[in-house]
């Protein structure tokens, strides 16, 4: 084979990336699921992963994620009670359509719950 030349094999190996999602709480009840693995099209945002994840876990997922926020239907806004990291580490909400997604990410879905004494 040429040199610059690829197989679909190699393309494909290059193009798509595996992305660990990690469950907790009642995300994990949910999905039923402590984890799942998702292979990825090149140049997926975070938001673009929870979105699909929506449109795979249903109605109750969504409304986990997503906060109502009575603007465009499509434009969903991300629940203030939900922490998201990607591999251990905090994102704010307002950077994650901003963050793409690689091979060996791993992205961790937490429920906070409110406290107080």
């Amino acid at each position: 084979m040429e040199a610059g030349m690829e197989t679909k094999e190699q393309t494909k190996k290059e193009t798509f990336c595996d992305v660990q999602i990690r469950y907790f709480g009642a995300i994990s009840v949910l999905t039923g699921k402590r984890d799942e693995v998702m292979v990825l099209p090149p140049n997926t945002s975070a938001y673009g992963l929870l979105q699909k994840l929506s449109d795979i876990h249903g109605v109750n997922f969504r409304d986990e994620i997503f906060a109502d926020t009575g603007k465009d239907p499509c434009a969903k806004d991300i629940r203030e009670d939900l922490m998201v990291t990607i591999n251990d580490k905090v994102v704010k909400h307002d950077d994650i359509a901003g963050i793409y997604l690689q091979s060996t990410d791993i992205m961790s879905l937490f429920p906070v719950f409110p406290g107080g004494g």
